[in-house]
């Protein structure tokens, strides 16, 4: 789980989440998020190099093998 998805002036937690099912999909990569310092520079999310109040998600998956029935 993130630190945080969202950062404003009053606020700074986590909104946003990717759900999967970890008996099927196995998390291959994540986007690096951005660091609180960074966000805090221009007193929170949107900014003028931020233009959403959320941080991105991304992740990669891979599809686990099915077992033998």
């Amino acid at each position: 789980e993130p630190l945080f998805t969202n950062c404003t002036r009053d606020f700074l937690g986590t909104l946003d989440y990717i759900f999967y099912t970890a008996d099927s999909l196995m998390v291959e990569s994540l986007l690096e998020l951005l660091d609180e310092e960074s966000l805090r520079k221009d007193t929170g999310l949107p900014s003028p190099e931020w233009s959403s109040d959320h941080i991105a998600l991304l992740a990669e998956f891979r599809c686990r093998p099915r077992g033998r029935r």
